[in-house]
C-alpha cells in the first residue's frame, strides 16, 4: 500500500482532486458503497478506459467527510476483495490512506488493463465523464479491434531493393498470411474461453480478422494472385458469419459456433498451404519468425520466474493476463512457421502450440484451479523451444 510518497504529497493530490471534481479520471464516495458491484463497476470503467482515482470518504460534491479509522484495515481488505472477485479480468489496484483537516481518506487508484474491457456482473463498463456506464456492443467492439489491432503481427520482412510494385506485393503478401495465422492461433483456444470476458474477445478479434481479410481482398495488388484473393474473400465472409452468431442457452448454440469458427479455420489453412505450394519460401523469413518465436519464450521464462512474487504482491491477475497474451502470439507465430514444411518445423511447432495452448489454461484457470503445476511445465517447455529453436537457427544458411 505504501508508495514512498509523504503525507504532505499525498494530501496535496488530494487537494487538487477535490479542486478538479468528478470527472474522466476521478470519482467521489462518501463511503463503501451498500452493494460491492457499485464500487466494482467503477474500477471496471477506469481499468478500460483509462487510469483512475476513486475517494471514499468524499461526497459527491468534493467535500471530506472522511471514513471511520477504526475500519480503515477492513475497507483495505473489502476493497481488494472487489478488485479480486467483481471484475473480470480481474484487476489491480493501488490503496493509500490520505489524512485531510476534516477526515481520513482512502484513495484506489486503478491503472488502465492490458485488456481491452473490463467487466462487472457480465457486463462491459467503460468511463464516460463522470460516469462509468455499460459499453454499448459497438463501442466493446471497437475496444477489442483496437487492442487487436496494436498487437497484429506485422509483415516479416521486405527488401529494401524492391521496386514499388514488387514491394506492393510482397506486403499484400505477409499481411494475407499472418491474418490467417492470426485466426488460426485464436482459434486454438476456443474451448478454453467459453465464458465472458474471453468468449467476446475472441469473437470481436475474428470479426475484425474477417475486416482485415476483406480489405486485402479487395485491394488492386490482390488481383495479382486471383486464388488467394478468392480465399481472402472467403475468409472474411466466414469470420463475418462467426462475428455476428448470436447466443442462446443451450449447447445447441455452442456447436453452431464452433462450426462457424472451424470453418474460418480451415479457409484459414487453405492460405497458408496455398502460399506454402506455389511459392519458394526465404530462409531470411524463417529467421525472423524463428527469433520472435525464441523472444516469446524468453518472455514466457521471465514472467513464469516472478509468479511467486505476483502472488504476494497481489498481481497475480496481471501475470496470468500477460501469459495468456504471449501465448496467443506463440500461436500466431507457430502457425506461420506452417509455411515450411521442414521435419524439425514441424516438431517445432507442435511444441509451440502445446506451449500456447497451457499458457491460455494458466490465463482463463478460475481462483480454485491449480495451475502452478501448469506453470512449470510451460516455463521448462519455452526452456526446450529455445533450444530447438537456435539448432534450426544455426542451420539457416548466412546471406
Amino acid at each position: 500500500m505504501s508508495t514512498g510518497e509523504s503525507p504532505e504529497q499525498k494530501l496535496e493530490r488530494l487537494k487538487r482532486a477535490l479542486e478538479t471534481g468528478e470527472g474522466q479520471t476521478i470519482e467521489f464516495k462518501e463511503g463503501f458503497p451498500d452493494q460491492a458491484r457499485d464500487l466494482a463497476k467503477e474500477g471496471a470503467a477506469f481499468a478500460t478506459s483509462n487510469t483512475g482515482t476513486i475517494y471514499l470518504g468524499v461526497t459527491d460534491g468534493g467535500k471530506v467527510v472522511g471514513i471511520e479509522e477504526a475500519e480503515a484495515d477492513l475497507l483495505c481488505d473489502r476493497v481488494t476483495g472487489v478488485c479480486r472477485d467483481n471484475v473480470k479480468p480481474t484487476l489491480r489496484s493501488r490503496i493509500d490512506l490520505i489524512r485531510h483537516p476534516d477526515g481520513l481518506v482512502m484513495e484506489i487508484i486503478v491503472p488502465k488493463g492490458p485488456e481491452p474491457v473490463y467487466y462487472c456482473g457480465y457486463r462491459p463498463y467503460l468511463r464516460d465523464n463522470r460516469m462509468s456506464r455499460p459499453a454499448e456492443s459497438n463501442e466493446v467492439k471497437e475496444l477489442h479491434e483496437e487492442h487487436f489491432r496494436a498487437k497484429q503481427l506485422q509483415p516479416t520482412a521486405t527488401d529494401a531493393e524492391l521496386s514499388e510494385a514488387d514491394r506492393a506485393k510482397s506486403e499484400f503478401i505477409s499481411l494475407a498470411l499472418t491474418t490467417a495465422a492470426a485466426v488460426m492461433g485464436e482459434w486454438e483456444s476456443a474451448e478454453l474461453r467459453r465464458i465472458k470476458p474471453y468468449i467476446e474477445e475472441l469473437q470481436y478479434t475474428l470479426d475484425y480478422l474477417g475486416q482485415e481479410a476483406r480489405r486485402l481482398a479487395g485491394e488492386t495488388v490482390s488481383e495479382e494472385f486471383p486464388p488467394l484473393r478468392e480465399l481472402l474473400t472467403d475468409l472474411g465472409a466466414r469470420l463475418a458469419e462467426a462475428g455476428k452468431h448470436r447466443w442462446y442457452i443451450g449447447r445447441e448454440c455452442w456447436d453452431e459456433w464452433l462450426a462457424k469458427g472451424q470453418d474460418a479455420t480451415d479457409v484459414a489453412e487453405r492460405i497458408i498451404s496455398y502460399y506454402r505450394d506455389s511459392f519458394s519460401l526465404p530462409e531470411d523469413q524463417k529467421a525472423v519468425v524463428l527469433s520472435t518465436v525464441s523472444e516469446l519464450a524468453s518472455q514466457v521464462r521471465h514472467q513464469w520466474s516472478e509468479h511467486d512474487h505476483a502472488l504476494v504482491t497481489g498481481n497475480l491477475a496481471r501475470l496470468k493476463t500477460t501469459l495468456g497474451s504471449i501465448g496467443g502470439d506463440l500461436a500466431k507465430y507457430g502457425h506461420l512457421l506452417d509455411l515450411w514444411e521442414d521435419s524439425d518445423i514441424g516438431a517445432l511447432r507442435e511444441k509451440i502450440i502445446e506451449l500456447s495452448h497451457k499458457l491460455r489454461q494458466i490465463e482463463t484457470a478460475y481462483r480454485q484451479q491449480p495451475y502452478e503445476t501448469i506453470g512449470d511445465e510451460a516455463a521448462a517447455l519455452a526452456s526446450e523451444i529455445k533450444e530447438n529453436v537456435n539448432d534450426i537457427r544455426q542451420a539457416i544458411p548466412r546471406t
